[in-house]
């Protein structure tokens, strides 16, 4: 009698001890910023362009935007957030001009290095770029709540930073103007030959770049009435970047009279005609292409 007692007390005790154990824990659900730290984390070799710096820019240009970006990302709390914690920061009512350009890193490259960050069940789908300039991989994944990252797909990609022309730009042909992203390798274009006059050649090659977010385009307006909208890095034809380029200087045999910064999102395009320059005219304006050699020819 006794041992069957000491039995049923035995099991009340263990019986009260598991009901009294902590229950498991919940998983962790992380924040969408802190979700794409995680995949930043994971993927420290990712590719992205730096609007402040390519294809030209300064430490000067970067600290003002921070300065006149800094109070719209605050206003965002979620995402302010995470980044004062991640670099260390306190919460506080001010901040310094330093400490703005850290917070203001940091979003660049919360919002730029991926490049797709979409809602999914129970978590998100990404895409992020990894390598250096020039041949690199595109991966695509999805990334649960608790930072849980699954990669569905990994292919080849060509990384490179926007510097052609914007879609619907318009190219002179033999057969007339023709929108840039309606050209065709073999198609022929007007170059510059090499005495200098306007001759027939065809396209060789065509290179086209998905832009990243919040990419942004010049758009140049001469003095004789022509306009063009293409990225700060595509060169002139003496060589020059045209983000280099200032109101009051000549381009193409025209003054500059206007240079505006837009947002743009599509893909940006550029291309080869044979011959030696590599030259064409892109919305009546003579333009040198980003894939030949810029040295100048010699005249």
């Amino acid at each position: 009698m006794k041992r069957t007692l000491l039995v049923a007390l035995t099991a009340i005790l263990m019986t009260g001890a598991a009901s009294c154990a902590d229950p498991p824990p919940s998983p962790t659900t992380l924040t969408p910023t802190e979700l794409r730290y995680r995949l930043l984390d994971a993927f420290p070799d990712f590719f992205w362009c730096d609007p402040d710096f390519f294809p030209i820019g300064s430490l000067e240009r970067e600290l003002q935007n921070a300065l006149n970006q800094f109070e719209g990302i605050r206003s965002n709390a979620e995402e302010f957030d995470a980044i004062v914690k991640r670099i260390g920061l306190k919460q506080k009512l001010n901040y310094t001009s330093e400490e703005q350009l850290l917070v203001y890193r940091q979003h660049k490259l919360l919002n730029l290095a991926i490049v797709e960050f979409l809602p999914a069940s129970h978590g998100f789908n990404f895409v992020i770029l990894v390598g250096q300039e020039g041949q690199g991989e595109r991966i695509s994944g999805i990334i649960a709540t608790d930072g849980r990252t699954s990669v569905t797909r990994r292919e080849p990609s060509y990384n490179t930073c926007p510097i052609c022309l914007a879609q619907g730009t318009l190219v002179g042909t033999p057969n007339g103007l023709v929108a840039v992203e309606d050209l065709a390798v073999g198609m022929e274009v007007w170059t510059l030959g090499d005495n200098n006059q306007r001759v027939a050649a065809p396209i060789l090659e065509i290179g086209m770049t998905p832009a990243p977010a919040f990419f942004k385009l010049l758009k140049f307006t001469l003095a004789d009435g022509r306009s063009l909208t293409v990225s700060a890095g595509h060169p002139a034809i003496n060589g020059d970047v045209l983000g280099e380029f200032d109101d009051g200087d000549v381009l193409d045999g025209s003054v500059i009279v206007g240079i505006q910064v837009i947002s743009y999102h599509g893909k940006t395009y550029d291309i080869l005609p044979a011959g030696t320059t590599g030259y064409y005219w892109a919305d009546g304006i003579l333009l040198a292409s980003t894939l030949k050699d810029q040295t100048p020819p010699v005249s």
